[in-house]
């Protein structure tokens, strides 16, 4: 089987860790299952209205070549729009089987976007011949707010890579009490949210306490400037984008890793540090409530709740035994990523022999 996969989520000269587990997929469908895949990821840079209209368009050319000059069963698009929309003039041109993984922004930006750009969001979703969603919390808001049939839908999250992501015994805790957060750094991820929060962690205990931050975005100078201006420079310290091995192992040496997000499809950070042992306080928003459960791996506060996920921090900080490395492994065995990209295999086995 050929696969012609288009996503702009994929590891470039610009964005060398964006969506490596997309990669990690096409890997082991090609190790496992004999899948060629054929890739149109546009290549290019987000920092600039010129170089995403460049992006788009070596997309949209990607494409068009692949299914001119390959023979392929069919398309797999991540994210709805726009990434999806050029997609799926591919299949209208073509007639191949289009299937779409929806990731969270795609729809929980829906309603912010201009009307033409929400009709196109709305026909490829409808035009699609199967949606792969990455919780049951997107499932439910694509059928509620789309009117799109259940049926067509399957709930396969991205899963863990457990010979990156494990308890690593040779990597002790730090010892100073240290927070991890992991993830863009931009408004959705609500790393202000921590940030807040931290300022009053820091007042409130006479132990020192260090805030790790492992990422970029668009705001990651607005929020350099205030942890300077909050003379927090010490404590909070920003290391850039780093690659999943490091990732991993910040994740082991932390003792809890925060998320405090505003929206999330999914919260595949929260699987990664579960199942290197760490306990994860996130918000309670899309994917990460199937996640977290409250006193067994982690805790959960309501979102933009300041003072609360304080609260939770705090009782944490006193009552570490609470939550046991081991239960925090365990709750995530389901996640593994052979196990999810089998079922994405059976998804498109299903949909050829259709």
């Amino acid at each position: 089987m050929r696969i012609l996969v288009a996503t702009t989520m994929y590891p470039n000269k610009y964005r060398p860790f964006s969506g490596i587990f997309i990669q990690k997929h096409i890997s082991i469908l090609h190790k496992n299952f004999g899948i060629e895949s054929f890739l149109a990821t546009g290549g290019g840079s987000n920092n600039s209205i010129l170089l995403i209209i460049k992006k788009y368009f070596v997309l949209w050319c990607q494409i068009i070549w692949n299914l001119t000059t390959k023979n392929v069963s069919l398309i797999h698009a991540h994210f709805s729009y726009p990434t999806g929309f050029f997609a799926w003039i591919g299949k209208f041109i073509s007639g191949k089987i289009f299937i779409i993984t929806i990731h969270g922004s795609d729809i929980h930006s829906h309603k912010n976007r201009n009307f033409i750009a929400q009709y196109l969001n709305r026909i490829v979703l409808h035009s699609s011949d199967h949606i792969i969603a990455v919780s049951h919390e997107l499932k439910n808001a694509i059928t509620e707010s789309f009117c799109v049939s259940e049926e067509k839908i399957s709930v396969i999250d991205m899963g863990v890579d457990s010979t990156i992501f494990f308890p690593n015994n040779n990597i002790p805790k730090k010892e100073i009490f240290t927070l991890l957060f992991v993830g863009r750094l931009s408004e959705v991820k609500g790393f202000d949210v921590l940030l807040d929060a931290f300022e009053i962690l820091s007042k409130n205990n006479s132990s020192s306490i260090k805030c790790i931050v492992i990422g970029d975005g668009d705001q990651q100078s607005h929020y350099k400037k205030c942890v300077k201006s909050r003379m927090l420079t010490d404590n909070v310290i920003f290391m850039g984008s780093q690659n999943q091995t490091r990732i991993s192992e910040w994740m082991n040496q932390s003792h809890l890793v925060v998320i405090p997000s505003r929206k999330e499809g999914f919260g595949l950070v929260a699987i990664e540090a579960l199942a290197c042992g760490t306990p994860v306080i996130c918000s309670d928003v899309g994917g990460l409530k199937e996640i977290v459960e409250n006193g067994k791996n982690g805790f959960l506060f309501p979102v933009e709740h300041i003072d609360e996920l304080v609260e939770r921090i705090e009782r944490f900080i006193k009552n570490p035994e609470t939550i046991l490395s081991h239960n925090c492994v365990q709750s995530v065995k389901q996640f593994d990523v052979l196990e999810k990209v089998k079922q994405i295999y059976s998804v498109y086995s299903n949909m050829v022999s259709v």
